[in-house]
């Protein structure tokens, strides 16, 4: 079978691509897909830059559909349909049912928006590093990138995301058989700033959440509790009394020896995304507790199958002490958020998903 021929067209490098760069590249190595990377293209580049930012890529299929992988939070691209015109198919992550509809109609055309999936800093060999540099404006930016991607000078410039420390050989692992820990690291976002008031609150919710769990997680599991909060000035002051030793624990090396010796692992978002934490205790086979997914993944992913879902330090408290001490239920979350790995969240997985959806959808119509 003949390799299915893309072109992915390039606007700029990001920590949050990262993931779909290295799924695509193994496509190609596994002789998929053949993909050529080109610049931007886009008549209306300087607007789409704006109106978009970063974290976007999009894979044109040959003589088939065009696709849009779109791995911000937020949903202002919606805004700004004259930089949608060329697109059919749109992979969101932070997917949700609610504020739009899954087929948007823009000038008597439908997009269809679909959930991309869990995303998180995973890097591949051969994801079109020299590439991706050569096409990023600016020499500082160029250098930067292609250190992230080079093994060498990423370990020697000690940069936390990079394939020296994201290598997706090392971002699994099968579930652990060993006594259970419990894992919780973070960080408090500041309300000292120039901010609204709503952004404010917001902040302030998720930061008394954060501390609350991890207050009560190392006073009742003592020992079998690893976590913290990030140090700064903010934390300083708000939460002296627990903030990590060194925020060279935190550090993306160390962060995830910590992940691989844990068997659950707790994420607490303010239920407003999946963030990082969620994609990472999946790839490791974690049991997890979280504070709810008020987005929607490809495939199957379920409270008591999954994760537990909590609302309050209370309710996290209760969760990881079921899943500590019934070791059956923890075991099994384990082996589900494995298998859930191996069919949707691994890069080539999450990206072949993604292509063969879009063709199914794609040849139905023709």
């Amino acid at each position: 079978m003949q390799p299915i021929k893309c072109t992915a067209y390039f606007y700029s490098n990001s920590m949050h691509l990262e993931q779909v760069y290295t799924g695509l590249a193994s496509l190609v190595m596994q002789q998929e897909i053949a993909v050529e990377l080109k610049a931007n293209n886009h008549p209306l580049q300087n607007a789409f830059m704006s109106g978009l930012g970063e974290s976007v890529l999009k894979l044109r299929i040959e003589h088939g559909p065009m696709l849009l992988f779109d791995t911000h939070d937020n949903f202002t691209l919606f805004k700004h349909p004259d930089l949608l015109d060329d697109v059919d198919y749109y992979f969101k992550r932070s997917y949700r049912l609610s504020g739009y509809e899954d087929a948007m109609e823009m000038r008597g055309r439908k997009i269809k928006v679909l959930p991309l999936g869990f995303n998180y800093s995973v890097y591949g060999p051969n994801n079109f590093l020299l590439k991706r540099a050569m096409l990023q404006q600016g020499l500082q930016r160029k250098i930067e990138w292609f250190s992230r991607g080079n093994r060498f000078i990423a370990q020697l410039l000690k940069l936390n995301t990079s394939i020296a420390y994201a290598d997706e050989r090392y971002m699994h692992q099968l579930p652990s058989t060993k006594p259970p820990r419990i894992l919780l690291m973070t960080r408090l976002w500041s309300t000292d700033s120039n901010i609204s008031e709503e952004k404010k609150e917001k902040r302030l919710d998720l930061n008394n959440k954060r501390i609350a769990a991890i207050r009560i997680l190392k006073k009742n599991f003592a020992n079998h509790f690893t976590g913290g909060l990030f140090v700064d000035a903010f934390s300083q002051k708000t939460a002296s009394d627990i903030l990590l030793s060194s925020n060279q624990l935190a550090s993306k090396k160390q962060y995830l020896q910590q992940l691989g010796k844990c068997s659950i692992g707790v994420t607490i978002n303010g239920r407003f995304a999946a963030g990082w934490t969620f994609g990472e205790n999946i790839a490791f086979s974690n049991a997890l507790v979280a504070d709810g997914l008020s987005v929607q993944v490809p495939g199957s992913f379920e409270h008591t199958k999954n994760f537990m879902d909590v609302n309050n330090a209370a309710g996290c408290l209760e969760a990881c002490g079921q899943l500590f001490t019934d070791q059956q239920l923890r075991e099994q979350m384990q082996l589900n958020n494995l298998n859930y790995y191996k069919q949707y969240l691994k890069p080539n997985m999450l990206v072949r998903n993604a292509i063969a959806t879009a063709l199914k959808d794609y040849d139905s119509k023709r």
